[in-house]
């Protein structure tokens, strides 16, 4: 079933909000890739997709939390690097051989992972900290 953006994703953030909302598009793309057997043809799209995302959106929050004297930021980007260092292996790995059914699913499940921990539990935890960038419209922060 399709992911749907809703407000319990929201760090209040615009600019996280619609970072966090490509990763639920990426999320959906593949989700509908696999239902129409179409998966093989796009998951090397949606990993070089991710690699740029990962480089991103780490950075975009990072900024923040630095901005805001984030007590927990040295945990948050451990977090952030074990993450991305599982994105590298992952397209390393796809990328290196034919892509296989289970390669397309493992995939899958670590974006649906990434949303409900990371963004629904590690990235909560910083929101009372950035209250003087929460709803920021097009930030250049």
């Amino acid at each position: 079933m399709a992911l749907a953006w809703n407000d319990s994703f929201s760090v209040k953030i615009t600019e996280i909000d619609n970072q966090h909302k490509t990763l639920v598009v990426m999320i959906n793309r593949l989700h509908m890739a696999i239902r129409t057997a179409e998966a093989e043809d796009i998951v090397p799209k949606i990993l070089e997709e991710l690699l740029e995302y990962v480089k991103i959106h780490f950075e975009t929050e990072e900024r923040y939390l630095k901005l805001a004297h984030y007590p927990d930021f040295d945990e948050h980007k451990k977090t952030h690097a074990r993450l991305a260092k599982r994105v590298n292996d992952m397209y390393n790995n796809l990328t290196d051989s034919e892509i296989l059914f289970e390669d397309m699913i493992e995939l899958y499940l670590f974006l649906q992972e990434w949303l409900n921990s990371h963004l629904l539990f590690d990235d909560k935890l910083y929101i009372p900290f950035l209250k003087e960038f929460h709803d920021v419209e097009n930030s250049n922060v």
